[in-house]
């Protein structure tokens, strides 16, 4: 086991598509889920979110040198544009870049492949669409929690139950 872990973290490819998951998790993954997980948040009102997300995907397909150029800022490359999380993992990033020789090629691909999931998994929430269309005091009426967590592990049962 501890052979295969080895040959794996001197694996270029290997290295290069966990590279490119971090920037991903750095970019988009992070601030996201810190946003579904704000106490209180209602699922119905994440529209807008949800095509901010498209957008901020679509800018770095367009110009991925926002996450592997040489002058980068998290105001701009993550979504929220707040600091990295952890910084130190972009920094790493970073520091390996030059040893990843694909990894333009790779975070294009990566990315747009993450562009169709979030149009599928946001599909509801599009314009003119039935939750688009709905009034602010519908969508309280019919609250839903941004996340599962509550139904989540043998808390989330107690928590439905009580």
């Amino acid at each position: 086991m501890e052979q295969n872990f080895w040959n794996a973290i001197h694996n270029i490819p290997t290295l290069s598509e966990l590279a490119v998951l971090s920037l991903y998790a750095q970019s988009i993954s992070h601030p996201y889920m810190e946003k579904v997980h704000t106490p209180g948040q209602n699922a119905l009102e994440l529209g807008l979110y949800h095509a901010k997300v498209l957008d901020h995907i679509r800018e770095i397909i367009r110009n991925p040198h926002l996450l592997i150029g040489p002058s980068l800022s998290s105001t701009t490359t993550a979504l929220d544009g707040k600091q990295w999380n952890p910084p130190k993992m972009f920094k790493a990033v970073h520091e390996k870049l030059s040893t990843f020789p694909h990894i333009h090629g790779l975070l294009t691909v990566f990315f747009k492949g993450a562009e169709e999931t979030w149009k599928q998994f946001t599909s509801e929430f599009a314009p003119d669409g039935l939750i688009d269309q709905s009034m602010a005091e519908e969508k309280e009426l019919a609250w839903m929690p941004a996340t599962n967590d509550i139904n989540e592990g043998a808390l989330g049962t107690f928590c439905i139950q009580m």
